[in-house]
């Protein structure tokens, strides 16, 4: 269990936007993953399956670095199949690919895995955090392995996540507990399309 899964899906407060890995990114992309607008964007017809996408429809977009000041749009969840119908579960680097990216608003709360490398906290809630692992992923599970840098959190606006509370849910199980691995809830505190945050 890795990447950044949203907690809450009922509440709608989010958005699903197609967006485009475009071939000069070498980087893989995988579901969970933090991205960023990249400044550019589709300067050509994209085909997939059952879909077309008119040059500059689709903003291109980036994996984000892990560590404070590396502001996010959104979290990757899925991607467009080419022609062939073939099944996609992760972006394969430089390879160009239709990216469905979750657009959270100010209240949207997901769910992260701690990676163990501190002592969780109950004084970490409130605090802020940055992501770690965030740049690699699983190609058989299309998974990214994006965790929470527990040697993080404190009081710092430049950081990555906003930390809201503990899973919990499941006495005797240690991803819902206060220990090594547990689940936290977190919203993006450097988001993009936030008010007063600078565009790319």
């Amino acid at each position: 269990m890795a990447g950044l899964k949203l907690h809450n899906p009922g509440r709608k407060n989010f958005e699903i936007r197609k967006c485009i890995a475009l071939s000069t990114n070498a980087s893989a992309m995988f579901v969970g993953q933090l991205v960023d607008f990249e400044g550019a964007g589709n300067t050509a017809t994209v085909k997939t399956a059952g879909n077309i996408y008119p040059a500059g429809t689709l903003a291109s977009i980036a994996v984000v670095a892990n560590g404070a000041t590396n502001a996010g749009v959104g979290v990757v969840v899925g991607f467009d199949g080419p022609a062939d119908d073939s099944v996609i579960k992760s972006r394969v680097a430089s390879v160009e690919r239709v990216v469905h990216v979750l657009i959270p608003d100010e209240s949207c709360i997901f769910e992260i895995i701690d990676d163990a490398s501190g002592s969780p906290a109950a004084t970490m809630i409130g605090a802020n955090a940055n992501v770690v692992g965030n740049t690699t992923g699983n190609t058989s599970t299309g998974e990214a392995d994006t965790k929470f840098d527990a040697t993080t959190p404190a009081a710092d606006a430049t950081y990555q996540l906003k930390v809201v509370g503990l899973r919990g849910g499941f006495e005797g199980n240690a991803h819902d507990e206060l220990a090594d691995g547990c689940v936290w809830l977190v919203k993006l505190n450097l988001r993009r399309e936030a008010n007063a945050i600078v565009g790319v």
